[in-house]
C-alpha cells in the first residue's frame, strides 16, 4: 500500500474499506497471538515467563553456590587460624625456652669461672 493511487482505488471500491478493515484486524490478531505465544495471559505458561523461571531458578542455584563457598572459605579461615595459634604458641615456648637456657648457660659458666678462681686460691693457700 505504499502507492496512494493503489490505496485510493481500494476505498473507493464498494469492499474496499471492508478490506482494509480485515487486513487491520488480520494484523492486529497476527499481533495479538504472538504477544499471547509469549506471555501466555492465560496459561501459566509462555516464553516470557519460561525464561523468567528458568532465570530465577538460576539465580537461586547461583544463591546456593555462593554460601557454599562462603562456608567453605569460613571453614577453611577457622582451621588455618587454629593451626597459626598453635605455631605461635609453639614459637614463644621455644623462645621462653631458649632464654632460659641462655641464662642457665651464663650462671653456669659463671659458677664455673667463680668455682675456678675458688679452687686456685685454695691451692696458692695450700702451698704457702
Amino acid at each position: 500500500m505504499s502507492d496512494s493511487s493503489k490505496c485510493e482505488k481500494i476505498l473507493k471500491s464498494d469492499d474496499g474499506p471492508k478490506l482494509i478493515a480485515d487486513a487491520i484486524n488480520g494484523f492486529a490478531a497476527k499481533v495479538s497471538e504472538h504477544i499471547d505465544r509469549l506471555s501466555a495471559r492465560d496459561k501459566n505458561e509462555g516464553l516470557i515467563k519460561s525464561r523468567l523461571s528458568s532465570i530465577t531458578q538460576q539465580i537461586e542455584a547461583n544463591n546456593k553456590k555462593i554460601d557454599q563457598v562462603d562456608q567453605s572459605i569460613t571453614k577453611s579461615s577457622e582451621a588455618i587460624r587454629k593451626q597459626y595459634m598453635s605455631y605461635l604458641s609453639s614459637y614463644y615456648k621455644a623462645q621462653n625456652q631458649a632464654g632460659y637456657l641462655s641464662m642457665l648457660s651464663s650462671q653456669t659458666s659463671s659458677n664455673a669461672y667463680d668455682s675456678l678462681l675458688q679452687q686456685q686460691a685454695t691451692s696458692k693457700t695450700q702451698k704457702s
